[in-house]
Parts: C-alpha cells; structure tokens; sequence
C-alpha cells in the first residue's frame, strides 16, 4: 500500500536531490527518510516536519556537538520517518551501493514544487545567478540533468567549476526563468543564501 500522497511525494523527492537521505537497513525493499538542518534551518524543517507528520512516531530533536576545528558548538535539528514500502521504492530509485544516484526519471520527477525544494536545499546565488551545489554527482549525471533541464523548462543550464568539483550553475537568464517557475512554492526566500566569497567559482564549463 502507498502511503505518501502526491505532495509528500514531491517533496520527498527535492529533499532526497537535496540534503536528505534514505535508509535502507534491512531490505531495500522498505526504508525511512531522515531529514537533518542547521539551527539556522529550523523552521524550514519544522516546515516538512508537518508534510511528513503522519509518517513519523517522534517530534523533530535538537542535536549539538563541537566543531574542534574552530572550538564553537553547532545546533542542528533532525527527525525521520517511519520505514515504510513505499519509501522502500525511493531508495531503489535513489541509490546504487550505497550512493546517492541521480534516477532516469528525473525530467518526470522535476516538478515545480520537487525543483523548488531541491534549491531550498542546495541553491544558492552567485553574482545573481542560481546555483544548486550538486558537486557530489558524476559527470554523466550532471550532463544528465542538464538534458532534463532543457527538456521540461526549456532552461539552459551549465555546469561551474568549484575548486576540484562540479556544480549546477543558471545563466541569468535561466535564473529569471526558474525563480519565475519556484516562486510559489518557496517556504521562504531567505533559505537561498547569496555567496559573499566567489574566488573559488572561476570558471563556467
């Protein structure tokens, strides 16, 4: 039986592109969705806390621990689901040993509200231009989505160099084209942050 309703499955899917992950730990048959943000990120996760309250047993927790690096004390926020077979479908669409993969059905999957979630997860701007920080996908997947891209929203988009990795970037304007697209389905502006240091980002591929 499927549990998720064509909203949860939306958003379920920008969360996983994004900074969500699913657990598998059994069988890849079932799974649960673990969702996790920065104190900074609360509301926001409170937010799909709610889209995804009927799935869950516990209220979201506060998680802190100490960076060493530079001796300050982090918060963050987490919660996850239940394991669930339809969540269990997910995983199986999601990963391939272990690592997150970018599906073939992503042109179906990338919805307005899927798209708008991803770059509320990973999005970022860059000298007024979107970027969704996509640097642990393959070459192929990025050249893939690229396709899909240009396909659903008729958007060109490119890949950026950032230090030894690859990144989504959107000329200005596809940056207009998609804000027009996610407008109505953002929790709230603020969660793309704007990037003040753009040294590290030299080059358009």
């Amino acid at each position: 039986m499927d549990f998720l309703t064509r909203e949860q499955k939306e958003i379920l899917v920008g969360c996983v592109l994004g900074d969500a992950r699913l657990e598998s730990r059994s069988s890849q048959k079932t799974a649960r969705l673990r969702i996790h943000h920065a104190d900074s990120q609360r509301d926001y996760l409170l937010w799909k806390f709610e889209k995804f309250k009927n799935l869950t047993l516990n209220v979201p927790k506060k998680n802190i621990y100490l960076d060493r690096r530079y001796g300050t004390q982090v918060v963050s926020w987490y919660f996850h689901t239940q394991t669930l077979d339809s969540l269990g479908k997910y995983f199986t669409m999601f990963y391939r040993e272990g690592k997150k993969i970018i599906p073939r059905n992503l042109e179906v999957l990338l919805t307005p509200l899927t798209l708008a979630i991803w770059i509320m997860d990973d999005g970022s701007l860059n000298r007024e231009s979107l970027v969704i920080n996509s640097q642990s996908f393959s070459d192929e997947e990025h050249q893939f989505i690229i396709n899909c891209f240009r396909r659903r929203y008729g958007v060109e988009i490119r890949l950026q160099r950032d230090r030894n990795n690859k990144r989504i970037y959107f000329p200005r304007n596809s940056t207009d084209r998609i804000e027009n697209i996610i407008f109505p389905y953002l929790i709230d502006p603020e969660l793309i942050p704007v990037e003040t240091d753009v040294r590290q980002f030299r080059t358009e591929i």
